[in-house]
């Protein structure tokens, strides 16, 4: 009977990787916000296979064929032809050391209670009773550890913008 945990959580698992990202087109207003840009990976070469590479930096202007960007405070101007651009998201801030842990906990309470439920209670020397106790108690441990890793690594949130 231990079938339909799995499929759930297979489901649970493509349905959270699968959300939608909302379009949006490059505003001029972008200029003097944080981003962050991976650029399109190169074709295979002499020096062999290079990995993606992805720089961050300030928005010093946005033009039709091209993007300024000031990578560091004390560095000059880049420009980035549009066409070189993979991916372009815009930083929204880090969260405050609460709110991370608010939400590590929420989040870390909410994945180990469906794990700690969906494995253990298959077991035949189950230590717990009931399929609440086992997700109570995954529950519990999940928001802990959400709680202990939302406070101390604070993640800085990125929303993609679409190139068109």
């Amino acid at each position: 009977m231990g079938t339909p945990r799995y499929v759930a959580c297979a489901m649970l698992a493509l349905a959270l990787t699968s959300m939608p990202l909302h379009a949006q087109h490059l505003p001029d207003s972008l200029a003097g916000h944080r981003v962050r840009i991976r650029l399109v990976r190169q074709p295979f070469s002499a020096e062999g296979n290079a990995p993606g590479q992805v720089l961050r930096g300030a928005i010093v202007r946005v033009l039709p064929d091209s993007i300024r960007l000031r990578l560091h405070p004390s560095a000059g101007v880049l420009g980035v032809a549009t066409p070189a651009i993979d991916r372009l998201e815009v930083s929204h801030g880090v969260r405050s050391r609460a709110a991370g842990a608010v939400g590590g906990a929420v989040g870390g309470g909410l994945f180990f209670g469906f794990v700690w439920w969906a494995f253990d209670s298959n077991r035949r020397d189950r230590v717990l009773h009931s399929d609440l106790q086992d997700w109570a108690v995954g529950a519990a441990v999940g928001a802990v550890l959400g709680a202990i890793g939302g406070a101390t690594r604070p993640l800085e949130r990125w929303q993609r913008v679409r190139l068109r």
